[in-house]
């Protein structure tokens, strides 16, 4: 077989398996999607896959309830080639007569005139060019961040030349018409690994046979290839049930955790999470952002804490367990853990792109622990700071934020794990061990001197473990937790929420 045929055969495969990524949400408990379609015949240019939600309900990073979401997924073998900002508005980029930003103006305007807001998609394993401007203005969420591209400078900067060369390209006659087009587009750099694991977390909160490791052939995706050649191409759940049984896929209910009722915060997106699937008690404060910063005029303690706490307050009943989904910043799944130190609330955890059970059972007595130490900064004040080296190293950034911006912080307790990993903690049970001992080494090794003193949270670890560390700190008396802008490393980090927080004062 030539190597473009395989190239083509990979590439109908990729396509396949945005299907199913998209295809399994129309199995959660709360139906979320009406239908999902693989070569629909709208809207052009993003018809690869196409799903329309029952009702618009999960949200873009601007606030609109998106009504339809269109993918195309542009396989290439070869994945060294990176996407510049020229490409979209060269045809031959995807092969085609028109070009990618013509068919997002074609395909806006299909789902305008259909009165739905349209999201679209292109979801490809090349990556973006972090050097062309393309890669500054993409957002970690895959949306192009307007506040960069359309900066007010002079025309003759970057930014402004790009705009221009935009506009020229679609024939529009200002920039405001081009921001209003470019808000409906996002660009997901997803490889077949990722899509993979993707699916394998789809299947697992669907409850269905899982693709066995190292097997050469993918049944899901030999399943939706027989169901196009058949020209069977849009489905609904009753539909692709059927399917699924008949192909002996279908198992009976996912497998979560029975009487926990699901709530969830969000805060910023990570690739095609849906938590709106998982619950309809979510606290969507997206808007609160602009990506992972605040937005203009929004305040850590006055706004995102309080929107926390009162949702929470409401969300969660005493006699009831549930478990909670944290999409969100560090500083948030904190601040939940220390609300909700009395409720019985099991975290989920994201682990390589599947929501897994994090219950605060009592861990294996082999369970890794911290390797710590203490060290002493600045003028001998009466803060402590605490540094949790889990998912990465963060000494070399925390201490010299301490010394500089912090002087009422006298000592830096260091906690790193044996290895520092996204595997480091083992599960739930871990994550609690490890939070629990964090707390009683400040609590026991911090100065005891009657100074009325703050403790100071840098956390690079996951939001489970997070969780267990707000849930566990009451002892700790007040507290301020950081967080590390990682898109912009050189900023380092920002002061986020302190506890006590203000709603839950009677």
């Amino acid at each position: 077989m030539g190597n473009s045929v395989v190239v083509l055969h990979q590439g109908f495969d990729y396509q396949a398996r945005w299907f199913w990524i998209e295809g399994l949400r129309l199995f959660r408990s709360e139906p979320v999607l009406e239908r999902v379609a693989i070569e629909a015949p709208a809207p052009r240019g993003f018809d690869d896959v196409v799903s329309y939600p029952v009702r618009p309900r999960d949200r873009d990073v601007w606030g609109q309830p998106v009504g339809i979401d269109g993918f195309q997924a542009k396989f290439h073998a070869d994945q060294s080639r990176l996407i510049r900002a020229a490409d979209l508005a060269n045809p031959l980029f995807i092969g085609a007569q028109t070009s990618l930003l013509e068919r997002l103006r074609a395909a806006t305007a299909a789902s305008n005139s259909d009165g739905r807001h349209g999201r679209f998609t292109l979801v490809t394993p090349w990556h973006v060019d972090r050097n062309d401007l393309l890669g500054r203005i993409l957002s970690p969420a895959g949306e192009l961040r307007m506040s960069v591209l359309f900066d007010g400078r002079a025309l003759r900067s970057e930014s402004g030349k790009l705009r221009k060369f935009w506009r020229e390209h679609l024939g529009l006659g200002d920039d405001d018409v081009l921001q209003d087009l470019l808000r409906h587009f996002r660009i997901l750099e997803r490889d077949v690994e990722q899509t993979n694991r993707e699916i394998e977390r789809e299947l697992e909160v669907a409850g269905l046979v899982p693709v066995e490791a190292g097997s050469v052939i993918h049944p899901y995706v030999d399943l939706i290839h027989g169901h196009v050649k058949r020209g069977e191409l849009e489905f609904d759940a009753a539909t692709l049930r059927k399917s699924l049984t008949a192909a002996g896929l279908w198992h009976a209910g996912p497998p979560l955790p029975e009487g926990h009722r699901p709530v969830a915060i969000r805060s910023r997106r990570r690739g095609v999470v849906h938590l709106d699937d998982e619950t309809s008690e979510l606290l969507d404060l997206i808007p609160f952002f602009h990506d992972r910063d605040l937005a203009s005029g929004i305040d850590w303690d006055g706004d995102i804490a309080i929107q926390v706490a009162r949702f929470l307050r409401t969300s969660i009943k005493v006699g009831e367990r549930y478990r909670l989904y944290l999409d969100s910043h560090t500083s948030i799944a904190f601040v939940a853990g220390w609300l909700l130190h009395r409720a019985d609330v099991m975290p989920m955890q994201n682990v390589d792109g599947r929501l897994l059970a994090w219950p605060a059972r009592e861990p294996l007595r082999d369970a890794v622990r911290w390797n710590w130490r203490e060290q002493g900064v600045g003028s001998g004040g009466p803060d402590v700071a605490m540094a949790l080296n889990v998912a990465h190293d963060i000494e070399a950034d925390v201490l010299p934020f301490v010394v500089e911006t912090l002087p009422q912080v006298g000592t830096v307790f260091l906690m790193k794990m044996p290895t520092v990993g996204r595997t480091s903690v083992r599960d739930g049970a871990h994550a609690n061990a490890l939070a629990r001992e964090a707390v009683e080494l400040v609590r026991k090794h911090r100065p005891h001197d009657g100074r009325p003193s703050r403790v100071h949270v840098f956390a690079a670890a996951p939001n489970g473990l997070v969780f267990q560390l707000g849930r566990n700190g009451r002892p700790l008396g007040p507290t301020t937790i950081y967080e590390f802008d990682l898109d912009n490393p050189h900023r380092g980090y920002s002061r986020a929420i302190s506890t006590p927080i203000r709603e839950e004062l009677p």
